[in-house]
C-alpha cells in the first residue's frame, strides 16, 4: 500500500437510506406484567415504552412535524468525514427513483465520491422512518430497499486500494450479505491491504439467535469492531462490558470499541482495556 497514491482517507460500504423523521412524540409508559409476541419470539417484561401503535382501542399518535433527510450509516459516515475536511467515497445501492437521486445529490454536494454508487433498477431506495420522542430517543421502522441487494460483487478491489481504511456498516440490514457472503465481502476488502472497521448496526426484533450470530465467522477479518453494548450483548452472549470485549476478541477481532452511550466507550486491544468517558457537546453547530 505504501507505493500507491491514496485518493481517499476512508471508503464506506453499506446502507444509504432516506430518513423520514416524525415527531417529537410524547411516549407512553406501560408497567406491569407485559408479554409481547414478536415473530416467533415471546418477550416478557415489567416495563415498555411505546410511541406508536394501538392501545385500548385507541390509535396513537399525533405528530407535530415531519422531515426528510439523507441517512443510512454508510452515507452518514462518508458525509461526516468529508465535512471534517477529509476525503471519502461510498459503495452502496440506491433505487432508480427520486429518493435515490436525493441521496446521491446530497453526498455529491458534500464532496463524497459517488462513482461506486450502484443504481438498482429492481428495488426502490431504502427508507427509514424514525419516530422521535420528546427526550431525543427514537424508534425505527426500516425498509432496506436497494441496499438489501448489496453483495461481494459490488466491491471493486482496485477502488478499495485507493484508500487507507474501509468502514462497513449495518450488516443486519443487508440480508444479501447474511452469512457466507459477508465473509467473502470482508475477505475481498482485506485483499486491498487496508484497515477494516466494522459497525454491525441495530439488530431487527424478529431476528433469531442464528441470524444474530451469523456475523461471528467473518469477524476474523476485522481490525476495529464497533458495536453498541446492546448489539454486543446479543452477539457475544455476555452482559458485563469487560466480559463482552474479551469474548469478541476471541473471534479474531484485533480491536473492540464498545459503545456504551452515556457511559462512554470501552476499548480493548492486545490484552489492554481503556475506558473513555463520553464527550459532552456544549453547543451543536451542524
Amino acid at each position: 500500500m505504501s507505493g500507491l497514491i491514496m485518493s481517499f482517507d476512508l471508503i464506506t460500504y453499506g446502507d444509504a437510506f432516506v430518513d423520514v423523521i416524525i415527531g417529537p412524540l410524547k411516549p407512553i409508559l406501560l408497567t406491569g406484567q407485559i408479554k409481547a409476541n414478536i415473530g416467533q419470539i415471546t418477550v416478557e417484561t415489567s416495563e415498555a415504552t411505546i410511541i406508536g401503535g394501538k392501545i385500548m382501542n385507541r390509535r396513537l399518535n399525533l405528530a407535530p412535524s415531519i422531515e426528510k433527510h439523507g441517512g443510512g450509516s454508510a452515507a452518514n459516515v462518508a458525509f461526516a468525514v468529508t465535512k471534517l475536511g477529509s476525503k471519502s467515497g461510498i459503495i452502496t445501492r440506491v433505487g432508480r427513483d427520486e429518493y435515490g437521486v436525493f441521496i446521491v445529490d446530497q453526498l455529491r454536494e458534500a464532496g463524497v465520491d459517488v462513482s461506486q454508487v450502484i443504481v438498482d433498477g429492481r428495488t426502490p431506495t431504502g427508507v427509514s422512518t424514525l419516530l422521535l420522542a420528546e427526550d431525543g430517543s427514537r424508534a425505527s421502522i426500516t425498509y432496506p430497499g436497494a441496499c438489501a441487494n448489496l453483495c461481494p460483487a459490488d466491491i471493486d478491489v482496485s477502488y478499495i486500494k485507493k484508500t487507507k481504511a474501509v468502514h462497513v456498516t449495518n450488516y443486519y440490514l443487508l440480508p444479501a450479505l447474511m452469512g457466507e457472503p459477508l465473509i467473502k465481502t470482508l475477505q475481498k476488502i482485506k485483499e486491498a491491504d487496508v484497515i477494516l472497521s466494522f459497525d454491525p448496526g441495530p439488530i431487527p426484533l424478529t431476528y433469531n439467535d442464528e441470524k444474530v450470530k451469523s456475523i461471528i465467522p467473518a469477524l476474523k477479518f476485522v481490525d476495529i469492531f464497533q458495536p453498541t453494548i446492546d448489539e454486543a450483548r446479543c452477539i457475544s452472549g455476555f452482559y458485563a462490558p469487560s466480559k463482552i470485549v474479551e469474548k469478541l476478541l476471541t473471534y479474531g477481532v484485533k480491536s473492540v470499541v464498545l459503545k456504551m452511550g452515556e457511559k462512554g466507550s470501552l476499548i480493548a486491544h492486545n490484552g489492554i482495556k481503556i475506558k473513555i468517558p463520553p464527550f459532552k457537546v456544549k453547543k451543536v453547530i451542524d
